[in-house]
């Protein structure tokens, strides 16, 4: 059994499919997106090892800007759009689901 690890989901996925690789770890998020545009290629096995991490970038010194992004997204959490936004495409809500937004995965810089 040949099992790699890459920074791009693409690149094994296509050795996945050429044979050269036999399985692999992936977010779930990335692989319900494969799954729903490839139909159903992949499986999962087990649960996820760990949420995938991801944002929205700005500009240190716009501090401002950032607190805005975090507060809407708290805001989409809050009231159920993101949730319903992740059922919408297809992505699994317990293995990419976040409870809150933050800015650089702590605590939020404006109470402090």
């Amino acid at each position: 059994m040949v099992l790699v690890y890459s920074e791009s989901i693409a690149t094994i996925l296509l050795e996945m499919k050429q044979g050269r690789v036999d399985a692999s770890v992936n977010s779930g998020g990335s692989l319900d997106y494969q799954n729903q545009t490839e139909g159903n290629a992949y499986i999962k096995i087990g649960n996820p090892l760990y949420k995938p991490m991801g944002g929205l970038a700005f500009l240190n010194e716009n501090m401002q800007l950032g607190l805005a992004l975090k507060n809407a997204l708290d805001g989409l959490i809050a009231d159920g759009t993101y949730v319903q936004l992740l059922r919408k495409w297809k992505i699994s809500v317990d293995d990419t689901a976040i409870g809150e937004a933050s800015i650089n995965a702590g605590p939020d810089p404006a109470e402090h």
